[in-house]
């Protein structure tokens, strides 16, 4: 099958298990019985303020008797009033403020009908803002949302006129409920702790042999000097007639001198190193 082919299909079939579900998703929505000509489109204000002017919204849970309410502190932060107060993620109010500040009328439906069509008989929510400057705080009752799931019913205590307001205006307050607007959580990045190990020292023990090498020396003497000369004297005494001479005396004494010269012995020496 053509690659095209079947990416056509497979997309086809995405659209149809999302259609089937924005049904089942919506077949609990109340279908208010409109009179034909009574709904008007309109982009009309339902409340017009300075956003820098809003110091509170409160969002209540009329069913299960829940609210959560953030109010900006002195320093101009915006706090969690029911957590003893927190601190709550400046960017996600700041943002629901903004909207807040200009919200607009998605259909106007008029006020002779039955607000339990639209789930306006017994509100869902109640939600209030306030202003910095002490005037009277705007309070919106939230009812059903409209069967296309854009927008939510609405009033004005003590109005009869229903109207509707987009959904992507109201859902991040009213999910305030579910998940409080806390600021994200930061994982903190583990510090790793070098592991040294140490060098081991090395002392150097063992036995130093010296071997000495060589011939020994040879010791020859060498005699040196005159010999004394012994000097002969003969005594002649008797009768002349052939004389015999008698040689006496103690003959020289030769005392010999060595001189060595020794031979060159070479140590060598051998280390044996224990660890």
């Amino acid at each position: 099958m053509d690659r095209r082919i079947l990416l056509g299909l497979v997309i086809a079939f995405l659209v149809l298990v999302g259609l089937a579900w924005l049904l089942d998703a919506n077949a609990s929505i109340p279908k208010p019985t409109i009179p034909a000509g009574s709904m008007t489109a309109t982009t009309a204000p339902l409340i017009s303020v300075d956003s820098a002017s809003i110091n509170l919204i409160r969002i209540e849970d009329l069913t299960k008797g829940t609210k959560v309410e953030v109010q900006k502190n002195a320093k101009g932060t915006w706090v969690i009033m029911d957590l003893t107060p927190v601190e709550a993620d400046q960017t996600t109010i700041t943002s629901a403020v903004t909207n807040l500040a200009k919200i607009t009328v998605f259909h106007d439906y008029g006020e002779n009908l039955d607000p339990a069509e639209f789930g306006l008989a017994k509100p869902s929510y109640k939600l209030t803002v306030q202003t910095a400057d002490g005037k009277s705080p705007f309070i919106l009752l939230i009812g059903a949302m409209n069967p296309t799931a854009t927008g939510y019913y609405v009033q004005r205590p003590n109005e009869k006129r229903i109207l509707s307001v987009r959904s992507s205006v109201l859902s991040p307050v009213i999910n305030f409920l579910t998940n409080k607007p806390l600021p994200p959580t930061i994982t903190p990045t583990p510090t790793v702790t070098p592991t040294i190990t140490p060098t081991p020292t090395i002392t150097n023990t063992g036995t130093i042999t010296v071997t000495v090498s060589g011939t020994p020396a040879t010791a020859t003497p060498t005699v040196s000097g005159t010999p004394p000369t012994a000097t002969v004297t003969p005594t002649i005494s008797g009768t002349p007639a052939t004389a015999t001479p008698t040689a006496s005396g103690t003959p020289a004494t030769v005392t010999p001198t060595a001189s060595i010269t020794p031979g060159t012995a070479v140590p060598t020496k051998t280390l044996t190193p224990t660890p």
